[in-house]
C-alpha cells in the first residue's frame, strides 16, 4: 500500500430532511489505494445537490487511548512478525466502533508514546481474531466502543503509507474530521433552533402564542446570536 494517497473531499455536504446532499464533488482520481477506492464509487458521475448514498460500511479511525484527545500518545504496538505485523494494545471511546467492519488503526512501530515519529497506520478487519469491542452507551444514542487488540495479526499490505511516517497523514485526516464534526454539531444546533422557533410561533398559552413572551424572545435571540457567531 505504498501508493496510498489521502482522499480529500474538497466540498461540503448539507442535510435536507433525512438525506445528505453533495454540494461539491471530491477528486476521485486522488484515491489510489484499492482498499479505499470502492468507498468513492457511489460518488462517480453524481451531480451537486444529488442525494449522497450512505450505505458503505463504517471505517472509524482508532486514535486515542486515554480520556483526552492526544493522537500522538500512541502506545498500541505493531511489531513485525513473519511477513506482516502483530498489533497489541487498546483504543478508547471510538465513535461507531461497534459497527465498524474495517478499522484504520494508529500503532507504534518505534519510539515511545508521545513522540510523533514511529507511528504507523494499519487497516484491520473489525472482526479479526484478537479484536474485542466493548460497547458504550452515550447520552445522544450515538454508538461508541472501547476496542482491545490482542496479538492481532495483519499482513504487510495492511500498512498505509510508510512505516513510522503515519503521523503526518493522520494529522491531515484529523484536521478534516474535526472540521466535519464541528459542521455536524453546528448543523444539529441550527436544526434544534429552527424547530424551536417554529414551535414558538404556533404554541399558544393564555390566548397568545408563546413567542410573544419576552423571556422566550430573549432566549431565542441569544441562541440565534450564538449560532451566527459559530
Amino acid at each position: 500500500m505504498g501508493d496510498f494517497t489521502p482522499f480529500v473531499v474538497n466540498g461540503i455536504l448539507t442535510k435536507k430532511s433525512k438525506s445528505f446532499y453533495i454540494k461539491a464533488l471530491p477528486d476521485i482520481s486522488r484515491v489510489k489505494s484499492p482498499h479505499f477506492r470502492p468507498l468513492c464509487r457511489p460518488l462517480v458521475g453524481r451531480q451537486p445537490d444529488s442525494p449522497l448514498p450512505l450505505r458503505q460500511p463504517l471505517r472509524p479511525r482508532r486514535v486515542d487511548e486515554g480520556p483526552h484527545h492526544a493522537p500522538e500518545k500512541v502506545a498500541l504496538t505493531a511489531t513485525k512478525s513473519g511477513a506482516g505485523y502483530t498489533l497489541s494494545g487498546k483504543k478508547a471511546f471510538v465513535l461507531e466502533g461497534g459497527a465498524a467492519g474495517l478499522l484504520v488503526v494508529s500503532a507504534r512501530t518505534s519510539g515511545a508514546a508521545g513522540g510523533k515519529d514511529g507511528i504507523s497506520l494499519f487497516l484491520v478487519d473489525g472482526n479479526a481474531a484478537g479484536v474485542t469491542k466493548q460497547a458504550l452507551k452515550l447520552a445522544d444514542s450515538r454508538g461508541a466502543a472501547n476496542i482491545t487488540f490482542e496479538n492481532v495479526a495483519v499482513g504487510a499490505d495492511a500498512l498505509l503509507g510508510e512505516e513510522g511516517k503515519g503521523y503526518e497523514l493522520l494529522e491531515k485526516v484529523l484536521d478534516r474530521a474535526r472540521a466535519g464534526l464541528s459542521a455536524e454539531m453546528l448543523g444539529s444546533a441550527t436544526q434544534a433552533f429552527e424547530t424551536t422557533l417554529d414551535y414558538l410561533k404556533v404554541r399558544r398559552q393564555f390566548d397568545q402564542v408563546i413567542g410573544s413572551f419576552q423571556a422566550l424572545q430573549h432566549r431565542a435571540a441569544k441562541m440565534f446570536t450564538d449560532l451566527e457567531l459559530s
